[in-house]
C-alpha cells in the first residue's frame, strides 16, 4: 500500500508531445531551469493535488528548457499551468501558491464549471458559495486566469459559465460578473481591481458595532425580496451611504436615538453609531426622498441624549447630549466630567462627588458633572475612551486632558492641582519619588496611545513632586 505524496512525473520534449495527445486530459507545471522556493513550493503541492485528482487527468512538470512547444501558446512567466485535452491546449495560468486557489482551478478545469443555459437556471446555481463568479462562453479563459486570484483573496468563489444572452438580460456589458449571497445581486466586472468595487453588498445586514458610518437602515425582522430591490436601487443613486436592514439588537439603539417605540413596521432612520447622531425623518416622506432630503443637508442633524435634567448632587451635575457641549465650552469655568454613572459605578462616582464637594468650598470657577457615554452624544464629541473610569478636564482656555494618573481621592487632587487654571487654591499631598516612578510607569504601561500626547505635561506633573528627572 502507497503512503505519503506521490512524485511528479518529469516530461522532457518527447514525453510532453506523446503524453498530450493521450486520452486521458495532462495537467502540466511549468517551471524554471533553476530552483527556487516557489518552485519547489510549486512540485510539493501540485503532488498533493495529484492525491486527488490524478483519477481525471494526468500531472506533470517540465522545465522551462523543455517547454518550448507549450510557449509557442502560451505567454506566461513559471511557473504556471497549462491543461491538455487530446492534444489541444484548452486552459493556462500562472501558477498560484494558495493552496485553496489552486485546488479550485485544477478542480474547474478539470471537472469544468456549472453552465447555466438561461436565467432561471442560473439563479438556481447561485449562491451555493459567499460569492460567485458568472462569465460568458468567450471570456471563459480570461476568467480561469483571473478566479485563482479572486479565490486567494476572497475565499471559497464559484465559477459560472452562461450565455450572451444572460448578460443582455441582465443590462450587463462587462465580461464578467459577481454575485454576493448578502445582496443577492449580481453586478458587472472587468479585472481584479473593479472586482473590489463589485463584490460589496449594496445594503448589509447592520450590527450594533458601528463603524458604517452614515447609515440608511430599515428598521424589520424580514428582509423581503421588494427590500432587496428597493435597497439595491438606492444605493446605485446614493453611494455615500451605507444601506442595510437592521437586526433586533439595533432597535434597542432606535430608542435610545429617537425615544421613540417601533411599532409599525417598516421604520427608516438614517443615522451615524459611531457619533451618535440621526436625521429625523419628516413625516410622510418615502424612505428615497427622505435620503434625497438628508444628502442635501436640509435636514439638521439630531445627537443621541437622555431628556435633559436638572439634576445636581451635592455639587455635581447631570449631563446629557443636549446639554453637554454647552457646559464643557463655557469660558468662565473649568470643567471636571465622569463617564460613568452613580448605578453602573457607584464607589468610583462617591469618590468623584465628595472631590468635587471639597474642591468647590476652595474654587469658584470650577464645575463637576458625569454624563452616561452610552445613551448621549454631542457635537462636541466625547472623548476616546481607553479604560474605565474616565475622568476630563476641560479648561477655560479650550484645551482639555485626560485624567490618567490613579484615580483616588488624592489622585484627582494631584491632577486638578497640577492641571486645573485655578490649581494653586487646591491642595494636594506630597507624593514620594517610589510613588511617582510606580505612577509613571503605570501610566506608560496602559496609557500608550494618550501618553504620548500629554508626556511633557505629565513628566513636569512628576518633576515637580521632586527636584531629579525619573
Amino acid at each position: 500500500m502507497m503512503t505519503g505524496t506521490p512524485v511528479l512525473p518529469r516530461l522532457d520534449r518527447a514525453r510532453f508531445s506523446a503524453f498530450k495527445t493521450n486520452q486521458r486530459p495532462l495537467l502540466v507545471l511549468v517551471i524554471g531551469d533553476y530552483a527556487s522556493p516557489l518552485c519547489d513550493s510549486a512540485i510539493s503541492k501540485m503532488a498533493s493535488m495529484s492525491l486527488e485528482f490524478s483519477s481525471q487527468a494526468l500531472i506533470a512538470v517540465i522545465t522551462e528548457s523543455q517547454a518550448t512547444e507549450i510557449f509557442a501558446e502560451v505567454k506566461l512567466e513559471t511557473p504556471f499551468l497549462a491543461y491538455y485535452i487530446h492534444g489541444k491546449l484548452f486552459y493556462s495560468a500562472e501558477y498560484n501558491d494558495d493552496e485553496l486557489a489552486l485546488a479550485f482551478t485544477i478542480r474547474n478545469w478539470i471537472h469544468g464549471p456549472r453552465f447555466a443555459n438561461n436565467y432561471l437556471d442560473l439563479y438556481k446555481m447561485l449562491g451555493d458559495t459567499p460569492l460567485s463568479i458568472v462569465t460568458t462562453e468567450d471570456s471563459i479563459n480570461e476568467a480561469f486566469q483571473l478566479h485563482p486570484q479572486i479565490a486567494q483573496l476572497y475565499g471559497s468563489v464559484e465559477l459560472i459559465i452562461t450565455v450572451k444572452s444572460v448578460f443582455t438580460r441582465l443590462n450587463i456589458s462587462e465580461r464578467f460578473a459577481v454575485y454576493n449571497q448578502l445582496d443577492q445581486n449580481l453586478n458587472g466586472f472587468d479585472n481584479l481591481s473593479d472586482f473590489a468595487k463589485a463584490q460589496e453588498p449594496h445594503y448589509k445586514i447592520l450590527s450594533s458595532k458601528g463603524g458604517d458610518g452614515l447609515v440608511a437602515a430599515v428598521f424589520d425582522y424580514d428582509l423581503t425580496k421588494e427590500y432587496r430591490d428597493m435597497l439595491y436601487s438606492l444605493k446605485e443613486k446614493f453611494s455615500d451611504f451605507t444601506f442595510g436592514l437592521a437586526n433586533e439588537k439595533l432597535f434597542e439603539k432606535y430608542f435610545d436615538f429617537t425615544h421613540k417605540k417601533l411599532e409599525d413596521f417598516p421604520q427608516y432612520l438614517i443615522f451615524d453609531l459611531d457619533d451618535g447622531f440621526y436625521y429625523p425623518m419628516p413625516e410622510n416622506e418615502t424612505f428615497e426622498n427622505y435620503i434625497q432630503i438628508v444628502s442635501e443637508n436640509k435636514i439638521e442633524k439630531v445627537f443621541m441624549s437622555e431628556p435633559e435634567s436638572n439634576e445636581i448632587d451635592d455639587e455635581v451635575m447631570k449631563l446629557v447630549g443636549s446639554t453637554y457641549k454647552g457646559f464643557v465650552e463655557d469660558r468662565h469655568y473649568d470643567a471636571v466630567v465622569l463617564y460613568d454613572t452613580p448605578e453602573n459605578s457607584p464607589y468610583i462616582y462617591e469618590l468623584f462627588r465628595s472631590t468635587a464637594e471639597k474642591v468647590t468650598e476652595l474654587v469658584e470657577n470650577i464645575n463637576f458633572a458625569f454624563i452616561d457615554p452610552t445613551k448621549n452624544a454631542s457635537p462636541h464629541k466625547l472623548p476616546t475612551i481607553y479604560t474605565t473610569p474616565h475622568i476630563e478636564l476641560f479648561r477655560k482656555d479650550g484645551t482639555s486632558i485626560p485624567m490618567l494618573n490613579i484615580v483616588s481621592q488624592e489622585g484627582l487632587l494631584r491632577f486638578l492641582h497640577h492641571f486645573s487654571t485655578f490649581g494653586a487654591k487646591i491642595p494636594t499631598s506630597e507624593m514620594s519619588k517610589e510613588q511617582a516612578k510606580i505612577e509613571k510607569s503605570r501610566i506608560e504601561r496602559i496609557y500608550p496611545i494618550s501618553y504620548a500626547n500629554y508626556i511633557e505635561m505629565y513628566n513636569k506633573m512628576f518633576a515637580s513632586i521632586y527636584s531629579s528627572e525619573i
